[in-house]
């Protein structure tokens, strides 16, 4: 593998390479260089053979019209059954990707070949009276120079060669002399524009292959980028959420032993503080996902109405506390191509800029088929967004009005770069005093063609002293998921999920002591071998534990001994929100 420096410094010799002078890499490079050539050759050839065959076939029918009946039999015989199965055997060589070396020389050898035959037309035509123009080779010489593609030293010689056999059989047929040095300039002077032609072209190549090269490096340094961006956001997710929320579990412990209606005040809005300060935080890792390309989509099946009645009754508290009618108009039984995860994030931000910024008492949500889709519109009657906003809505850190508002202006940026992962189109209407509509285009899936995904049984690990199970059960049952509760130890590990859960669970939740489980010694047990797919949400005592967690769960998939790699797993606390855990299951369930 070649370093940047090392391809930078060939690019510095080869700019400093004086006009017509020979032009070589380091030897290691320059086989490589050889190969790259050959294959952009071998990709060339069809076309121009197929280029070639159809102008031999045009000149052997102005033959039959032009020349003589005897001449006319001799210059399409050549053509026909000399030039076109050789032109035939270099593109089925070219397809076949014969050995380079010998493609290269009898690619050439075709081309001197063809020359010849080409000057044994002329001759043969001025040999029953008729004189044909030396057009003929000069559209050669062409070809050779700068058509066929050969390496510029092969097409010179090449086409001196053929020049060279022109200029003696001209001689040998008592050309006249001022007709013979007028054809010599016209040749030699193409000559001469071919071969820096020819030149120039491999230069340019060579400097292609470079940047080529360069290119590669680069992205194989984005990758590393990438992933080691990954990694940083994951544990940051995890590292930077933990003192926000102890400072929020503090604060609600605080507010509960306050008595004075000004500590009280102050502690209200030092948790307001906290919470707008978590929302950023969670906004910009998000935005820093999608910026690294973190993000991949996974588009299914979706059920759009379905999707739609769930988060409309999710909403619906918040709605009638803040006195906004929210309902929803659409078919039942709508499939969509999306990805669930991503697409509920585009809908959830959509509606919270309503929510926020929109100073709306109704909100609509209405779908419809329309050609090729399916047209999804959120309908308020806020108070709109004024015409030069809304052509930058969609920026980042971009804000409708002039004045402060909450949030840092990356809701719908999130929304457009969600949008575009997944091929949904977007546009955004609005009128100032009378509402916004945000029309979203998504791609239909008809639900005969592809059948609505069979729910994942859960099967849950439940302490006999947690609550955590009984406390969601109810939800869990309302989502769709069926419940089969199996007993593990404390100190269960992954030869006893192996043995304990059924075997046509895909999902376990496992509730584990965070102060009491070894981790290390779960981790060891890791079954190997075994293709069965297993997903794992682990429900540990608080954030804290949480970050511990997934820090060594992920740490432990760079260990080769361990085959955690190979099981999909998450981490939660108890004190996880109903969406957040929505979320996991549906993506530990994919």
């Amino acid at each position: 593998m070649f370093t940047r420096e090392h391809i930078e410094q060939q690019q510095n010799a080869l700019s400093r390479v004086s006009l017509l002078r020979p032009m070589r890499f380091e030897p290691s490079l320059e086989a490589i260089f050889l190969d790259y050539r050959y294959l952009r050759l071998l990709k060339r050839v069809p076309a121009i053979g197929i280029v070639g065959l159809v102008l031999f076939s045009l000149f052997s029918l102005l033959d039959f019209i032009f020349l003589p009946a005897d001449a006319s039999k001799i210059t399409i015989a050549i053509r026909l059954l000399l030039i076109f199965p050789l032109i035939i055997c270099v593109i089925i060589f070219a397809i076949k990707s014969v050995k380079a070396s010998f493609f290269i020389y009898f690619y050439t050898f075709v081309y001197v070949f063809a020359g010849c035959a080409i000057i044994s037309i002329i001759y043969t035509a001025k040999a029953h009276g008729y004189s044909l123009p030396y057009d003929g080779i000069l559209l050669h010489l062409v070809f050779g120079y700068f058509l066929m593609g050969l390496p510029y030293l092969m097409a010179i010689y090449a086409s001196l060669l053929i020049s060279l056999i022109y200029f003696w059989v001209s001689f040998y047929m008592q050309l006249p002399l001022e007709q013979l040095v007028s054809n010599a300039i016209f040749i030699l002077s193409l000559n001469f524009m071919g071969a820096i032609g020819g030149y120039m072209q491999d230069r340019a190549r060579r400097f292609l292959f470079l940047n080529e090269k360069l290119v590669a490096l680069a992205k194989t340094k984005d990758k590393k980028e990438i992933a080691a961006k990954t990694r940083l956001v994951a544990i940051a997710s995890h590292d930077l959420r933990q003192p926000l929320h102890a400072m929020n579990m503090l604060i609600e412990a605080l507010q509960a032993q306050l008595t004075g209606a000004s500590q009280v005040a102050l502690a209200k809005s030092l948790n307001l503080s906290i919470k707008q300060l978590s929302q950023m935080l969670n906004t910009l890792l998000d935005i820093s996902k999608l910026n690294a390309g973190i993000v991949q989509a996974k588009q299914e099946p979706l059920n759009l109405s379905k999707k739609i009645q769930n988060l409309c009754e999710e909403f619906a508290f918040r709605a009638r506390e803040a006195g906004i009618s929210l309902h929803s108009e659409g078919a039942d039984s709508v499939y969509v191509l999306l990805d669930p995860v991503l697409f509920d994030r585009i809908l959830r931000n959509i509606i919270e800029n309503i929510f926020v910024h929109a100073q709306a008492s109704d909100i609509k949500i209405i779908w419809q088929a329309v050609p090729n889709g399916i047209q999804l519109v959120l309908v308020d009657n806020g108070k709109g967004i004024a015409q030069e906003d809304v052509l930058r809505i969609f920026d980042e850190f971009q804000q409708a009005g002039s004045h402060s508002k909450v949030g840092m202006g990356l809701g719908l940026s999130i929304v457009k770069q969600l949008a575009e992962l997944q091929g949904i189109r977007y546009r955004i209407e609005s009128h100032p005093g009378i509402g916004t509509s945000f029309h979203l285009y998504l791609p239909v899936v008809s639900d005969t063609q592809v059948p609505p995904k069979a729910l994942t049984p859960l099967s849950i690990r439940c302490a006999s002293t947690s609550r955590f199970i009984a406390h969601w059960q109810e939800r869990l049952a309302e989502w769709g998921y069926t419940l089969a509760q199996i007993q593990l130890p404390i100190s269960a590990t992954f030869t006893d999920i192996k043995a304990s859960t059924p075997k046509d669970s895909e999902l376990l939740i496992w509730e584990v002591d965070s102060s009491e489980t070894d981790i290390p010694k779960v981790l060891s047990s890791t079954p190997t071998g075994s293709d069965r797919k297993l997903a794992i949400l682990f429900i540990v005592d608080d954030d804290v534990h949480a970050g511990a967690w997934f820090k060594a769960l992920e740490q432990s998939k760079n260990q080769p001994e361990q085959s955690l790699k190979n099981i999909k797993f998450e981490v939660l606390s108890k004190q996880v929100r109903p969406a957040k855990l929505r979320l996991v299951l549906s993506y530990l369930s994919s």
